[in-house]
């Protein structure tokens, strides 16, 4: 009698049990997804998948999942890397948090999506080659920090950020590197002259320029051909913004009705740009457009500084001359303050040699990429025909009278620097943790609230801006969230349980 009553309470027990557990683990299962406590941590590595972080995509820019001593990785070898963070809930903060290993590349950032339809990304530092250069050099650099902010300096002429910020040395001796300095770029002495300036060789497509005025308007003209020489709308905006980058013009110049490819030169359009009483400054001059089709003939202003921002594109010589063609021939006479000079042509007719600051550098085949490095400073180049696209990371002028640096000098690829002429870098960038087995951490903050997460979801982008075919790239091992807001109240919790249950 006594043991049917046991195995009747055993029985009862095992069923009270079992009808309990489902009500449990549904509970569990809300209180996890709901993360009550207001953290949410997540981790994703080859071998243990998450729930909350998807693997990298796509599949033909990572390699197959390898191990090296015990840790198992994929190795990065093509660039962008795709990966999410699904949020069960709304967070305001996410720390990402990378195992990695940096085989050959001087920049490694970690964007997280702004912008759905244009696809734009914040990208932040993960790692800069020439940066950790500069924590390391001690011997060379020192540098004090205020916050993330830190100031590396040859000599130790100021004691603190603050110090640096207020007493500002000359422009042309501070680097900078994922930080906007404030600074106010003058021309001492500064006086309009007469006549100002133009440039008389055509160029082909997008170009952007600085300009410098001072008591007097702005004032350019340019002169616009269409070629049509591609299918597709041929359109031009003309930008101009202040040193705030503020847009304080914009013009659009509609295609001249002819989209096809039938090699039907339009008439020369002259395009006037008049803007009285602006403060005196730098102004940015952006002309925009999605075809190569354009063609600035001329340009012509009454300013006396005028600078293209990393690229030039010359044309005339393959197939595009006109009336005016013969007055533009004959060599082209740049001056640029790049080190790195890349140039390239399309045709035949643009193969040649041009001397770069007294070296020379052939292009010799089509449609490739022809690398030089050029010394330091202000340096001439020849090019004797044109069809020819030059590019750095600098600035570019016709005249050696009428170029001028507005801007200062940046670190943003990781690559060396003029080290006889900086004598200070400001830098918001943590130097990432090297672990005893050779792994690196690197930990970066993301607000949460100023991304694209309409999916419920944040998006990631791997980027290898500099990621050359050949290279290794970076071993991935590990990626680790850390999402944070306030913890929920039971009042949350239960409208967040009517919510799930709400008939749909």
């Amino acid at each position: 009698m006594k043991v049917s009553l046991l195995v009747k309470i055993i029985l009862f027990i095992i069923r009270v049990v079992l009808a309990a557990l489902p009500v449990f683990l549904f509970g569990w299962l809300v209180y996890k997804d709901l993360v009550v406590s207001g953290e949410l941590v997540a981790g994703f590595d080859v071998k243990n998948l998450s729930p909350f972080i998807t693997t990298l995509r796509p599949n033909d820019r990572v390699s197959e999942p390898k191990k090296l001593n015990e840790i198992w990785y994929q190795q990065i070898i093509n660039q962008p890397v795709y990966f999410d963070v699904r949020l069960p809930r709304h967070f305001d903060s996410a720390k990402i948090k990378l195992v990695y290993q940096n085989l050959d590349q001087p920049i490694f950032q970690l964007g997280a999506l702004v912008d759905f339809d244009r696809w734009l990304f914040d990208l932040k530092p993960v790692d800069n080659e020439i940066l950790n250069f500069l924590y390391s050099d001690k011997f060379h650099w020192s540098r004090v920090n205020s916050g993330n902010i830190t100031l590396f300096q040859k000599n130790l002429n100021y004691n603190s950020v603050e110090d640096f910020l207020k007493n500002f040395p000359p422009l042309n001796s501070v680097a900078v590197y994922n930080y906007e300095l404030d600074y106010d770029f003058k021309i001492p002495g500064y006086s309009p002259a007469p006549g100002g300036l133009a440039v008389n060789k055509s160029l082909r497509g997008e170009h952007r320029l600085y300009t410098y005025l001072e008591n007097e308007p702005l004032n350019y003209t340019f002169l616009i051909q269409d070629v049509n020489r591609h299918l597709g709308d041929d359109y031009l905006s003309i930008e101009i913004y202040n040193k705030k980058n503020e847009l304080i013009y914009s013009k659009f110049i509609a295609d001249d009705g002819n989209a096809t490819d039938n090699l039907k030169m339009f008439d020369v359009k002259e395009i006037n740009v008049v803007i009285d009483d602006l403060p005196p400054g730098v102004y940015k001059v952006e002309l925009i457009t999605p075809s190569d089709d354009i063609f600035i003939r001329k340009i012509k202003t009454e300013q006396d500084y005028l600078v293209f921002i990393n690229q030039i594109y010359l044309a005339d010589d393959s197939g595009y001359v006109d009336e005016n063609s013969l007055e533009r021939s004959g060599p082209t006479f740049i001056w640029t303050d790049g080190h790195i000079i890349s140039a390239e042509t399309v045709h035949l007719e643009g193969l040649q040699e041009i001397a770069v600051g007294g070296q020379m550098l052939n292009i010799a085949e089509t449609h490739k990429n022809f690398l030089l490095e050029a010394p330091y400073g202000l340096k001439p180049i020849v090019i004797p025909s044109s069809d020819l696209r030059l590019s750095t990371k600098g600035l570019f002028s016709f005249s050696r009278e009428s170029y001028f640096k507005p801007t200062l000098s940046t670190l943003a690829d990781g690559a060396d620097f003029d080290r006889d002429q900086i004598d200070y870098v400001v830098a918001s960038y943590n130097l990432p943790d090297r672990r005893p087995d050779g792994w690196q951490v690197a930990e970066i903050d993301f607000d949460v609230n100023k991304y694209y997460t309409a999916d419920d979801r944040l998006h990631f982008v791997l980027s290898l801006p500099y990621f050359q075919s050949g290279e290794r790239g970076i071993n991935l091992a590990e990626i680790q969230v850390d999402l944070r807001r306030r913890p929920l109240l039971w009042n949350d919790i239960i409208k967040k349980i009517k919510t799930v249950l709400k008939p749909r």
